[in-house]
């Protein structure tokens, strides 16, 4: 789970070589980036806690306390990258099929993920999903039948820290042969089940995505044609 903390200009350092010592009162991380911004006045760190930390924590409605918090849990951390928000959107496409729900999955530089990508300008949530998942599966018949939530990571850009949201939706398509869009370096988009894909993929925030949801449930589509 990605938090984020804020660190007075002079406690850097101190930071850097020790993270977030124990104290009593605990240490404020606040939910969202937006959140952080408000209320501090220094850096901003990012931290991601595993299950076993959060165990430790006090929740509260906009953010945590923690006791303490280690310094491999700070990730924008050595060096110091300010953290900056980047929004993406995606796809869960998926169909029943001989009795087993099914969902496309695209193997992506050595790695089974699910189709997504950034927002461009001007564009909706929506419409920057659709996007990406007939670009990346190569396909034109695509119906978005309802949004399904939506993750949070990090990774370091080459001057940031980039926090990512994608939002995903529930989606159909009558599509069994796709084009991967190699510019993209996925090489392989094959229907998986559904349990089979909840394993497979090979990030933690996306098999926590998949765990929470059943297929099952999906709204009916809309039309295949865009909003206005």
């Amino acid at each position: 789970m990605i938090l984020f903390a804020c660190a007075r200009e002079g406690a850097l350092q101190e930071i850097q070589r020790y993270g977030l010592r124990y104290s009593g009162l605990g240490h404020k991380l606040y939910r969202t980036l937006d959140g952080a911004r408000k209320e501090c006045g220094g850096k901003i760190l990012v931290v991601e806690l595993g299950d076993a930390d959060l165990r430790r924590c006090t929740a509260r409605e906009k953010h945590v306390v923690a006791p303490l918090v280690k310094i491999d849990a700070l990730s924008n951390l050595n060096p110091y990258l300010a953290p900056e928000s980047v929004t993406a959107a995606g796809g869960l496409v998926v169909r029943h099929h001989r009795g087993r729900h099914q969902l496309v999955c695209i193997h992506r530089r050595g790695v089974w993920d699910l189709p997504k990508g950034k927002l461009d300008e001007n564009e909706t949530i929506e419409e920057c999903a659709r996007r990406e998942v007939t670009e990346e599966l190569g396909i034109d018949d695509l119906r978005v039948a309802g949004t399904a939530g939506h993750t949070l990571h990090g990774y370091p850009g080459s001057k940031t820290y980039l926090v990512k949201t994608t939002h995903w939706f529930w989606m159909r398509t009558d599509a069994t042969v796709f084009e991967p869009q190699l510019a993209e370096g996925i090489d392989s988009a094959e229907w998986m089940s559904w349990d089979a894909a909840r394993k497979r993929v090979g990030y933690r925030t996306l098999r926590d995505l998949l765990a929470g949801l059943d297929p099952a449930n999906i709204p009916d589509p809309k039309s295949s044609e865009p909003e206005a």
